[in-house]
């Protein structure tokens, strides 16, 4: 069965691979006895193999010789007719081609470089409504392909990697407009936000074994940074420039979002200088903390307000007191003893 005719309405799902066109003719003669706009196909190499069971009943050229202009490809396509016109260049396929259906209506549309199926692949219906698109590369499926119903409603969207089906998408249920990306395994690679061009764009969670191993952000498919990953039981968090600033306990899910909890320790702007360590509740310091860059050994977050006071009997040398331990509170409270 063809998953691209139109006999053939759920291609991608089923996993049956086709191959882009790669159309070459070996071996072109021109009938000298007839038009010189006939040319006769002795042996065509593998050509439409992304049709199925299909035919190539005819080529004749156009406007140009017997190797430039353009070509009008007359195919059998599981018994149904149809004709691909594309411009000829050297011998070789390049630019837009498109195949009709036999009332002139739009089957599929590609575009050729240098004789290979380059980027956007599109198919239609007898409506004109789009059924199926995706991208190729160098005459093979890459990147993520969406199926549509005859109504537009998306049925199915999977990734392609060098012509065969790799990965498969799901939107991720109670996050919208994140999927969960899987392979063949059904075992669970990332679930990340996707832009128009199909391709990772803003949030990405990654798994490795099953378990979330990191937070990154992407950006027209690249990863742009790592916000956070995670070691077990131990979350670690990094800044805009990767480097570390807190180790330590966590709490939460994608959907509710992950916040620090327990022990842990903050870290300086190089990644390497250790702050101070403390407790912490919700994603607040709580508890009793410790500075390694001052005198002042220990601080007492009370987690009952937003005002943090800092407890009577920890040093009274403020002079080398780090500010940067300090962050998100709103109020400091300091008691001094009178001698």
């Amino acid at each position: 069965m063809d998953r691209m005719s139109d006999n053939h309405c759920h291609p991608l799902p089923y996993d049956i691979h086709y191959d882009f066109i790669n159309m070459k003719i070996n071996e072109l003669f021109i009938d000298s006895m007839t038009d010189m706009s006939n040319i006769n196909i002795r042996n065509s190499s593998s050509c439409l193999e992304f049709l199925g069971d299909y035919a190539m009943e005819s080529v004749e050229l156009k406007n140009g010789d017997e190797l430039n202009g353009k070509a009008i490809m007359r195919l059998l396509i599981d018994g149904e007719r149809y004709e691909m016109s594309v411009n000829m260049k050297n011998g070789k396929k390049e630019g837009v081609g498109e195949i009709l259906r036999e009332d002139g209506t739009l089957f599929m549309r590609m575009t050729f470089v240098n004789d290979e199926c380059e980027g956007e692949l599109i198919k239609k219906n007898e409506y004109g409504s789009i059924v199926l698109k995706g991208r190729m590369e160098k005459g093979k499926e890459v990147g993520m392909w969406i199926e549509y119903d005859d109504y537009g409603n998306e049925i199915w969207r999977g990734f392609y990697r060098n012509g065969e089906k790799d990965l498969s998408l799901k939107e991720y249920e109670g996050m919208s407009g994140l999927w969960r990306e899987v392979n063949e395994r059904g075992e669970l690679l990332s679930v990340s936000e996707y832009d128009d061009g199909l391709l990772k764009n803003g949030k990405c969670f990654e798994y490795e074994g099953g378990r979330l191993v990191r937070e990154c952000e992407y950006k027209n498919g690249v990863m742009m940074r790592v916000l956070r990953e995670w070691k077990g039981e131990c979350m670690i968090e990094y800044d805009v420039n990767g480097m570390r600033v807190y180790e330590g306990g966590f709490e939460g899910d994608m959907m509710k979002g992950f916040v620090r909890e327990g022990k842990g320790k903050e870290y300086g702007d190089d990644g390497n200088e250790f702050l101070y360590s403390t407790g912490y509740l919700n994603g607040t310091k709580d508890g009793k903390g410790r500075s390694l860059k001052s005198d002042i050994s220990a601080i007492n977050y009370v987690h009952v307000d937003p005002i943090k006071r800092f407890a009577d009997g920890y040093g009274t040398d403020l002079s080398v007191f780090s500010c940067d331990c300090l962050k998100g509170i709103q109020k400091l409270e300091m008691e001094m003893a009178v001698l």
